[in-house]
C-alpha cells in the first residue's frame, strides 16, 4: 500500500497512520455521520490543523474521468498524479491538471509514484519502473533486474539509500538509486508448492524494521530486507489487496479490505487486533502533517478522524455517490487532494 511531506514524515504515502504512543485503540462501533461544525474548534492540534478541519466540501477538478492511483509533490508548486491513462501534473495547487507529453508515460497505467533523494520513481503496470532526475520533466526506464513476465509494480518506497518495489511477483530492492533491482529471497514467503515469491502490496520502514504487506499476511525484516520472518499471528491482512498500513515506533496499523475495518498492533507487528470502522472496505489510510487521519473506502468515499481513530466522520460533501477513494495528498500549501476510481481528482475546500 505506496507520503508527501516525506522529508518530515517518512513513508507517508502513499496513506498514513501515526498515533500518539500513549494511545491504543479499542474495538468499538464506528460513529459515522456528517462532520459536525463544532468539531473544528477546541482541538489542541494547532492553527494549521484547525484550518484544515474547516475544509468540508470536495471540489471537482478538470481531471474528471480517470482512475488516480497516487500523487507526489515534485516541487513546491508542482504535483504529479499517477492515473490509468498516464502521468498528469498541476501547477496551481491541484485546481487544474495537464497530461505530461513524455513518450514513455503517455497513456500508460501509472500505478505509483515515490520521491527518492533528488529523484522520482514511477511504477508503470507491466512495464516496470521509470526514473526522473529533473522533477518529473523527463523520464528513463530503470528496469534492470525487473525483467519478469507479467510483473506489475504496486508500490515503491524510498528510504535513505535503499528503494523497495512491491510487485505481484514479490519484493525487489535497489541499492543504486533505482537504477538496478534485486529480488528478495532469504525467508520471504513463496506461493504454495512453488519457488515463486508471493505478491506484495506495499512496504513500510519503521526504524530498523521493514514491513511488507503481502498476499499471505505481514512479514518483516530486521536487517534492511536481507532476511525475512513471519510475525506470530500469521492470518492478519490476508487478501488485503488494496489496503496500506503505516507505523510509528509503538503502533502499526492496517486496513483490511473485506469489511473488517482497522487492525492495530501494540507489539511491533507480532500480534494484531481489530479496532474500528467495521463494515467498511478500507482502501487507503493517510495522515496529514497536522496529524489528522483520513481513510479512503470502496464505494464509501472519505472518513476523517481528529482523535487518533476513535471516532470517524463521513466527509463526502461534493463527492459523487458510491465513490471509491484510492489515494490522498497534501499539497505544499496544505490542500487535501483525493484520487478516485474512475472519477478523477477532487480538492477539499471550505
Amino acid at each position: 500500500m505506496k507520503m508527501v511531506y516525506r522529508k518530515s514524515l517518512k513513508n507517508m504515502k502513499k496513506l498514513f497512520y501515526v498515533l500518539s504512543s500513549a494511545i491504543l485503540l479499542v474495538s468499538c462501533n464506528p460513529q459515522i455521520q456528517n462532520v459536525p461544525k463544532d468539531t473544528v474548534t477546541g482541538l489542541d492540534i494547532g492553527i494549521d490543523a484547525s484550518k484544515e478541519l474547516e475544509a468540508d466540501q470536495w471540489e471537482r477538478t478538470n481531471l474528471k474521468e480517470y482512475t488516480v492511483f497516487d500523487f507526489v509533490n515534485a516541487t513546491d508548486s508542482t504535483v504529479l498524479a499517477a492515473t490509468s491513462r498516464g502521468l498528469f501534473f498541476s501547477k496551481d495547487d491541484g485546481k487544474s491538471w495537464k497530461k505530461t507529453q513524455n513518450e514513455f508515460l503517455q497513456n500508460k497505467k501509472i500505478t505509483c509514484l515515490e520521491n527518492g533523494k533528488n529523484y522520482i520513481l514511477a511504477g508503470v503496470s507491466e512495464k516496470g519502473i521509470y526514473k526522473s532526475e529533473d522533477k518529473g520533466l523527463t523520464w528513463k526506464l530503470v528496469n534492470s533486474g525487473l525483467e519478469v513476465p507479467g510483473i506489475i509494480i504496486k508500490d515503491i518506497t524510498c528510504e535513505k539509500k535503499i528503494d523497495y518495489a512491491a510487485t505481484n511477483k514479490g519484493l525487489f530492492i535497489s541499492y543504486t538509486r533505482g537504477e538496478s533491482w534485486e529480488e528478495v529471497r532469504n525467508g520471504f514467503p513463496l506461493i504454495k508448492d512453488t519457488q515463486i515469491p508471493v505478491g506484495v502490496n506495499t512496504v513500510l520502514i519503521s526504524g530498523k524494521i521493514v514491513f511488507a504487506l503481502t498476499d499471505v499476511g505481514i512479514v518483516l525484516s530486521k536487517d534492511a530486507g536481507n532476511t525475512w520472518e513471519t510475525p506470530v499471528q500469521k492470518d492478519v491482512a490476508i487478501k488485503t489487496m488494496l489496503a496500506n498500513f503505516r507505523a510509528n515506533p509503538k503502533n502499526k496499523f492496517t486496513g483490511r479490505f473485506f469489511k473488517e475495518g482497522f487492525y492495530y498492533s501494540p507489539d511491533h507487528g507480532k500480534t494484531w487486533k481489530n479496532s474500528d470502522l467495521e463494515g467498511i472496505n478500507i482502501i487507503k489510510v493517510y495522515i496529514s502533517p497536522n496529524g489528522i487521519l483520513y481513510t479512503g473506502a470502496s464505494q464509501n468515499g472519505v472518513y476523517r478522524s481528529v482523535d487518533n481513530g476513535n471516532k470517524w466522520y463521513a466527509l463526502n460533501n461534493g463527492l459523487p455517490r458510491a465513490t471509491s477513494v484510492y489515494t490522498f495528498n497534501i499539497t505544499k500549501v496544505g490542500t487535501v487532494l483525493v484520487g478516485t476510481n474512475g472519477k478523477g481528482i477532487f480538492r477539499l475546500i471550505n
